[in-house]
C-alpha cells in the first residue's frame, strides 16, 4: 500500500477539510469569544488547535498506512503513539515560531510595511519549494517504520515515527504554513494551504527530485489575498 491508496481510502481531502472545519472555526472561535487568556496562554490553545485542524489530516494517510502493517489489537496504541510524537514535534516548534511572529509584526508596524509583509513571506516559501533540504524531508514521508516484536516494542517505534514524522513534516510545511499567518490572511487560505499540501504529499512519487508546483501555484495565490 502507498500513500496514495491509503489517502483514497481515507478520503484524505475531505478528512483535510473536515476536521479543519470542525476543529478550526468552531473551537477556535468559541476560545476567542468565550476564553480570555493572558500571557503565553491563549496563543498556545490557539497554536494547538490550528495544528491539530491543518497539520494532523496530512498524517491521515500514513496512519491508514501504519494501522495496515500490524494486529488489530496493536493498532490503537501505535497510531496514538504517532499522533502524540508528531503533536510534540508542533507543539515545540510553536514556542519560537510566537516569539518569531511577535517580533514580525511589530516590525511590519513599525516600518509601516503592511503591503510588503505578505510578498516577503510568500516568496520565501515559494522559494523553499525548490530547497533539496525540503525534497529530501518529502521523500523520506514515504518510508513507513518496520514494525515488528511485542505492542511494547512497537509503540515505541511508533512515537519515534511520529517524531521524525513531525520533523520531515515541519521541513516540507512549515513555510507555506505560516505564510497566511504572517501576512494576516483569512482562515480559508490556510485552509488551501492545507489541501495543497496533503495533495503534493499524495500524488509526488517517492524518491521524485521534481519540485512541485502545487505548493508554489497556491503560494502565488496567496499573494493576491489581502490580509483581514
Amino acid at each position: 500500500m502507498t500513500l496514495g491508496v491509503a489517502a483514497h481510502q481515507t478520503g484524505g481531502l475531505a478528512i483535510c477539510f473536515g476536521s479543519g472545519q470542525l476543529i478550526a472555526h468552531k473551537f477556535l472561535s468559541a476560545f476567542r469569544a468565550e476564553i480570555y487568556y493572558t500571557g503565553f496562554g491563549r496563543p498556545a490553545v490557539e497554536w494547538f488547535l490550528m495544528v491539530a485542524a491543518m497539520m494532523l489530516p496530512i498524517i491521515a494517510p500514513h496512519l491508514v498506512l501504519l494501522r495496515a502493517r500490524i494486529f488489530r489489537s496493536q493498532q490503537t496504541k501505535a497510531i496514538l503513539a504517532v499522533i502524540a510524537g508528531y503533536m510534540v514535534v508542533w507543539c515545540l516548534i510553536g514556542v519560537p515560531l510566537y516569539l518569531i511572529l511577535i517580533a514580525f509584526r511589530a516590525s511590519v508596524a513599525l516600518f509601516d510595511a503592511h503591503s510588503i509583509a505578505p510578498l516577503l513571506m510568500y516568496l520565501f516559501a515559494i522559494g523553499w519549494v525548490w530547497m533539496p533540504q525540503r525534497q529530501r524531508a518529502l521523500n523520506r514521508c514515504h518510508r513507513p517504520p518496520v514494525l515488528a516484536g511485542p505492542t511494547g516494542q512497537i509503540v515505541q517505534t511508533a512515537g519515534h515515527y511520529g517524531l521524525r514524522l513531525g520533523r520531515d513534516c515541519a521541513v516540507v510545511c512549515l513555510p507555506a504554513m505560516v505564510a497566511p499567518m504572517f501576512a494576516g490572511q483569512p482562515l480559508v487560505m490556510m485552509f488551501i494551504v492545507t489541501h495543497a499540501l496533503l495533495a503534493e504529499r499524495i500524488l509526488q512519487q517517492p524518491h521524485n527530485n521534481r519540485p512541485s508546483w502545487i505548493v508554489a501555484f497556491v503560494c502565488m495565490l496567496g499573494l493576491a489575498i489581502p490580509p483581514v
